[in-house]
This record gives structure tokens, C-alpha cells and sequence, in this order.
């Protein structure tokens, strides 16, 4: 869904995606505010207890009427999640990637891949992760480099490698 506003920024008007076409001179095309970010800003405004004001709250600071998140383009969605996580301490939603590449951390200090701050904390040795993945990796490529859709495959190769490395290590004869 696309808004459409006027040079003199009066007339609005809300077009369903292909219903007609944006390409003009003189329309300035904006596009609304996505399902994810309505859900999040919506979350944020029961958060913050304002779910049943909404419309009064999110006309005062757009500083236009509002009846809703749906009236929202997609910069201005973007500005009161911005405004809410700030006003409220919140943190953003979480990458998908991060809790792939935190199971690969995880299952390299299962291995011993490990080492140790000054205040005694271990944490995963994140250069032998990275020299692993550009070595035996279906991509060659450090574990920072790798996009969202391509992590399941490597997690699936990098738990293969962890499961191997268990099994060689309980067959080792005693020292």
C-alpha cells in the first residue's frame, strides 16, 4: 500500500499495491508502514501503555491526524519505534542470524575453542571460529560474512564438525 500526497501536501490517499500507478511529476510516492512494523510498534505502545490512546498519542507527536499505526508511512513508523525504544529502554527485535551464530559459538566452546579474559571469563575464541569457516565452510567465508539465509547450512555443517570431533575424542585411547 502506497500514500500519495499532493505538492501542497493536503490531499491523501491510500492506493492498494499494483491498483494504480505512482509514477508522476508532480505526487511525491510514499510507502506505508510494513506488517512487521506495526506489530513491533504496536507491542512497544502496550509496552508503554498506550495501546488505547494510540491515535491521540501518534497524531501529537506526527503532528497530524491519526487514527492508527496503518496510517503510518514507513518513515514515520520507523521514527516512533525509534522514539519508543529510546523513551522506554527497549531493545530492537533481534536479528534472525544472531541466534544461529550464537548456537556456533556455543558448540565451539563445547570443543574447547575457548579463551580466557583477564578476569577469568571464557568466551569463544572467535579468530579459530573464523579461520574454520574460511577453511572447511561450504562458503570460505568468516562467520560475520555469512547472511541470515545461508547460516542454517553452515550451523547444520558446523554441529556435524562438533558431533565428529566428540566421537573422535571418546574413542582416543587413554592417555
Amino acid at each position: 500500500m502506497y500514500l500519495v500526497r499532493g505538492p501542497d501536501r493536503a490531499a491523501v490517499k491510500a492506493l492498494p499495491p499494483g491498483g494504480a500507478t505512482l509514477a508522476t511529476t508532480t505526487n511525491l510516492t510514499i510507502q506505508m508502514i510494513t506488517k512487521r512494523q506495526k506489530s513491533y510498534l504496536g507491542s512497544l505502545l502496550r509496552k508503554h501503555g498506550l495501546w488505547e490512546e494510540r491515535a491521540a498519542y501518534l497524531s501529537e507527536q506526527l503532528g497530524r491526524g491519526c487514527s492508527g499505526t496503518s496510517d503510518l508511512s514507513f518513515e514515520e513508523g520507523h521514527q516512533m519505534i525509534k522514539a519508543l525504544i529510546v523513551a522506554g529502554g527497549s531493545t530492537p527485535p533481534p536479528n534472525k542470524a544472531t541466534p544461529m551464530r550464537r548456537k556456533i559459538l556455543a558448540r565451539a566452546a563445547e570443543i574447547g575453542w575457548v579463551l580466557e579474559r583477564a578476569d577469568g571469563k571464557l568466551y569463544a575464541d572467535r579468530a579459530r571460529i573464523d579461520e574454520w569457516c574460511r577453511k572447511y565452510s561450504y562458503l570460505h567465508k568468516p562467520l560475520g560474512d555469512y547472511a541470515p539465509r545461508e547460516l542454517p547450512r553452515l550451523v547444520s555443517q558446523f554441529c556435524k564438525m562438533v558431533e565428529e570431533t566428540h566421537q573422535r575424542r571418546s574413542q582416543a585411547p587413554a592417555k
